[in-house]
């Protein structure tokens, strides 16, 4: 298969990978030459991608918040909890948790004491206030897993409410995604 550059930053992309793990672009195979983006009609402001949905909070290309109107009942803050088969983990809207073993490093070790497979740091969480949630794998040994699909180390994941995320080979939760009620 041929090397995938990025014609954004010039980056070589890892092979199959559809995006840039530098900067999000899409990936080409070498030689292939592409103009500007074109602005999309009601796209993101940030680089012009196209919004498939007109609910989303965030971009699904550059990842950047859209600045949607508030008051609809999707742009309330949400809380993303995970039962873990170690226990729970809640994170409130703009906040963030580390998942992992080391106590030093994660609030919730605790959940993942019993678990060899995770990784000492394995992946951090992240609830925008808009209500967006990621998971980022943080160069984890035995890898992290939204759906089935594994997440390329450092790249942010998005998250939606009934997505199954996977600590490596067995430590599995639902995401559910909530109306915060703390207010």
């Amino acid at each position: 298969m041929a090397d995938l550059i990025c014609p954004f930053c010039g980056n070589l992309g890892p092979e199959g990978a559809p995006l840039c793990p530098a900067c999000g672009g899409p990936l080409l195979t070498a030689g292939t030459r592409v103009g500007p983006l074109p602005a999309a009609r009601d796209g993101c402001p940030e680089c012009g991608a196209e919004i498939p949905d007109p609910g989303n909070l965030v971009c699904v290309e550059c990842l950047k918040p859209l600045n949607r109107p508030a008051g609809t009942r999707r742009d309330a803050p949400r809380t993303l909890q995970l039962e873990f088969p170690g226990g729970w983990v809640t994170v409130p809207p703009g906040g963030s948790a580390v998942l992992g073993r080391d106590p030093a490093i994660s609030d919730y070790a605790r959940v993942f004491q019993r678990f060899e497979n995770v990784s000492r740091l394995h992946a951090t969480l992240r609830v925008d206030h808009g209500g967006s949630a990621w998971v980022r794998d943080e160069g984890s040994t035995n890898g992290t897993f939204v759906n089935g699909v594994a997440a390329v180390s450092g790249e942010a994941i998005s998250l939606h409410d009934g997505d199954l995320l996977r600590l490596a080979a067995d430590v599995e939760a639902r995401v559910r995604l909530g109306e915060d009620t703390d207010g």
